[in-house]
C-alpha cells in the first residue's frame, strides 16, 4: 500500500477557514477494538461536516486499506511504542521515539492542523509533538496499561507528562479512569464510552436457546489475557455436566505459542467437535446469528469491550467477566451476565443458568440491546467530541 497526502480534500483546502481540520494519530494498524472505534468516530465526525480529517498511521495494514476505501487522507510515519522493549535495549528504543518526535512535528508543525487526536497511550511520539509545536491536544486512553496486561512503560514520568500537557484527556471507561488518576490535570479530563455504528450491528435474533445446542461466541485476538483457555475449559465442564455446547473462537492470533496450547487443549479434552477456531474477520455478523451467548473472557481489565457491546446490539445475551469496563457495560441480572474472572466454573455455571432460564435470558438479552442503543450510538458520541473541540479552539 502507499502512503499518500492528497486524497479527498487537498491538504490546501484544509487550511482555509471552514471544518476543524483534526489531526488524528492512529496507534492500531488492524481492524480490532481501538482502530475500529476511531474509524467510527471519524465516519461519524464527518457526517456532521464540522471537522475534515487526516491519519497518521505508524504502520500499514487493515485500517490503511479501510482509510483507502473511505477516501480519508492519511500517511504512515512509523513511530515505537511508550512500552518497555523486550527484544532491543531501552536506548535504542529512547533514540528512536526521539527521532521520530521530531518528524512527526516537523510535519505536524506546518499549519495544516487545528488540533491533534491521539488514539491511545501507549504510544505518545505523535501527542509530543504536536505539544512541541503547540498545537491543542486529545489523548484518548483506551487501555489500562497495567503488568497484568504484560505491558510496562519505559519512562512512566515521561507519559505522565505527556498526559497531564494534553489540553484533554479523554478515558474510555471509569475504570481506566481510576487507573490514571490524578495523571490528567484538574478540568481537563473526562469519562467518554465510545460511540458504535449500532445500525451496523443491530438486528433482530431469533429466540435464544432454542435448538438444543447452546452456542457460544467469543471474538478477540488470541492471546492470553483474552481467556479463550477460560472459555475452553468452561465448554469442557459443561460436557462433563451433560450440556449439549458449541463454542466459536473467532480472532487475530497474537500469541503463537498460546495458540498452540488451546488446539492441545481441546484435542486432549477430545472437544473438537464443540470448539472451532475462526479466522479474524471484521464481519462477525453471521456468528452472532448463530450465537446465543457473545462471551467476552478478559482475564485482565479491558478498558470497555466493545465486542460486548457489538453483541448486545445482535441479540445475543452477553456472558462477561467482572473485570474493567466490562462490569460497566454489563449489568449482571439486567443487561448481561457477569462472572468471577479467571474462574471457568463460575463461567460453566453462568453458561448453565442461562441454558435453563431462556425466558429470563431472552429478557435480559432484549434489556442488553436496548441498553446499548440508547448509550452507544455513534452520532451521540460525535457531538460530543465534536463539542470537545470546539471548546479547545475556543
Amino acid at each position: 500500500m502507499r502512503a499518500h497526502i492528497e486524497r479527498g480534500s487537498s491538504m490546501s483546502d484544509m487550511t482555509e477557514r471552514g471544518p476543524i481540520r483534526v489531526c488524528y494519530i492512529a496507534t492500531g494498524a488492524d481492524l480490532g477494538g481501538a482502530p475500529r472505534s476511531l474509524l467510527e468516530m471519524i465516519e461519524a465526525l464527518v457526517k456532521t461536516g464540522a471537522i475534515s480529517p487526516f491519519v497518521i498511521l505508524r504502520i500499514g495494514g487493515m485500517l490503511e486499506e479501510r482509510l483507502d476505501e473511505l477516501g480519508i487522507p492519511y500517511k504512515v510515519m512509523p513511530f515505537p511504542s511508550s512500552i518497555r522493549p523486550k527484544r532491543i535495549p531501552a536506548l535504542v528504543k529512547i533514540a528512536a521515539e526521539r527521532v521520530a518526535e521530531m518528524r512527526l512535528a516537523n510535519f505536524i508543525g506546518s499549519g495544516k492542523f487545528d488540533v491533534v487526536h491521539n488514539n491511545g497511550i501507549l504510544y505518545g511520539a505523535g501527542l509530543r509533538a504536536a505539544q512541541r509545536v503547540g498545537l491543542p491536544t486529545v489523548c484518548h486512553v483506551r487501555e489500562f496499561a497495567q503488568a497484568e496486561n504484560g505491558l510496562t512503560f519505559l519512562r512512566e514520568k515521561q507519559v505522565r507528562e505527556t498526559i497531564r500537557n494534553s489540553s484533554h484527556v479523554i478515558y474510555i471507561s471509569k475504570g481506566v479512569a481510576e487507573r490514571f488518576e490524578g495523571w490528567a490535570l484538574d478540568g481537563r479530563w473526562s469519562v467518554i464510552h465510545d460511540g458504535i455504528h449500532t445500525n451496523q450491528y443491530l438486528r433482530d435474533h431469533n429466540r435464544l436457546f432454542s435448538q438444543g445446542t447452546c452456542k457460544l461466541l467469543l471474538a478477540g485476538h488470541i492471546m492470553p489475557t483474552k481467556g479463550q483457555a477460560i472459555a475452553i475449559k468452561a465448554v469442557c465442564e459443561l460436557r462433563r455436566r451433560g450440556r449439549s455446547i458449541a463454542l466459536d473462537i473467532v480472532g487475530m492470533v497474537k500469541d503463537e505459542v498460546y495458540m498452540r496450547r488451546l488446539e492441545k487443549m481441546v484435542e486432549e479434552e477430545e472437544a473438537t467437535n464443540s470448539v472451532r477456531f475462526e479466522e479474524f474477520t471484521d464481519d462477525l455478523s453471521m456468528f452472532r446469528a448463530w450465537a446465543d451467548i457473545s462471551l467476552m473472557c478478559s482475564t485482565a481489565n479491558e478498558g470497555l469491550g466493545r465486542v460486548t457491546i457489538e453483541g448486545m446490539l445482535a441479540g445475543c445475551l452477553a456472558v462477561g467477566s467482572d473485570v474493567g469496563g466490562i462490569s460497566e457495560v454489563i449489568e449482571h441480572g439486567v443487561t448481561g451476565m457477569l462472572y468471577r474472572s479467571d474462574d471457568y466454573s463460575a463461567l460453566a455455571d453462568c453458561i448453565e443458568l442461562a441454558i435453563d432460564n431462556p425466558g429470563w435470558m431472552n429478557r435480559i438479552a432484549m434489556n442488553g440491546r436496548s441498553y446499548a442503543v440508547e448509550n452507544f450510538d455513534s452520532e451521540k458520541y460525535a457531538e460530543k467530541i465534536l463539542q470537545l473541540y470546539k471548546d479547545l479552539l475556543n
